[in-house]
């Protein structure tokens, strides 16, 4: 099976490490059982609502063109939470199974410019909930995006409760927003694509070598989705260094054979 094949077989939303005897090849037994197992993914959600002033009201963009375009999204978002998103969310809450063992949220978790640190951890809390209560409180692992650490205050709240909320989630210590965990015999590495941590970044490859699989879950895509990606990719900044950590990262991927995981592009294949 190609990589296009997998990627076509898990885009509908469930990856499943063995989906009869299409994805059989990557003989998916966990920790040394015949069971198996998968994991529902959602791409960026944006979370937002109606009206505006729920999340909004600190809002203050001084540059008149930027107010204007964030806050149409505010009224695209709302619309979007109406009616259309909750049942997004509820389909993929029919997706899962007795050997579905977590939840998978590729980041842009929530809109954010919220204008005020308090509202924006509060927007995070609330999302986390209720996508915790909607989906069975199936472990729930998020990384993070841009819109995650837009607006004021927004970055130093997300670094300080994410972490907290992903070592609730995953029974270990996170501390960081680039960081790891297994699913039996997988390896799991979430990389933060807005400040990349190319050290944690090394330190979480070596640490896990020997993995049947390993999977890369970020944000913003390994490669440049088109010629209008500007930065929008890991290493993405057009400097000799960012491009030498990029071509240095994707080698090393490419031994592993990783599979990435990502959002941004709002684009389904």
């Amino acid at each position: 099976m190609d990589r296009r094949h997998f990627i076509s077989l898990s885009a509908s939303g469930l990856l499943s490490l063995a989906l009869s005897d299409e994805l059989s090849q990557l003989n998916a037994k966990v920790m040394g059982s015949d069971k198996t197992y998968s994991i529902v993914i959602l791409g960026d959600t944006h979370y937002d609502t109606e009206p505006a002033s729920v999340y909004h009201s600190n809002y203050n963009e001084k540059v008149e063109w930027l107010n204007r375009v964030q806050r149409a999204e505010f009224a695209r978002n709302g619309e979007m939470w109406r009616e259309r998103c909750p049942r997004m969310i509820k389909r993929a809450s029919q997706l899962i199974t007795p050997d579905t063992r977590m939840v998978f949220q590729m980041g842009d978790l929530i809109q954010g410019d919220c204008g005020k640190g308090e509202v924006h951890q509060k927007m995070l809390s609330d999302v986390m909930n209720s996508f915790k209560h909607q989906l069975g409180n199936l472990p729930f692992v998020t990384v993070v995006g841009n819109h995650d650490i837009r607006g004021v205050d927004a970055k130093a709240v997300y670094h300080k409760y994410m972490p907290q909320r992903m070592s609730e989630e995953l029974g270990k210590s996170i501390t960081k927003t680039t960081f790891s965990f297994n699913i039996g015999k997988d390896a799991y590495i979430v990389i933060d694509f807005n400040d990349p941590d190319d050290e944690e970044v090394e330190k979480l490859l070596k640490e896990t070598e020997g993995a049947r699989h390993t999977f890369v879950i970020i944000h913003g895509p390994l490669f440049p989705f088109d010629s209008g990606s500007c930065r929008w990719f890991f290493h993405g900044k057009d400097s000799e260094k960012h491009t030498a950590a990029r071509r240095h990262f994707r080698e090393l991927f490419a031994k592993r054979n990783v599979i990435c995981l990502c959002g941004h592009v709002h684009s389904t294949e």
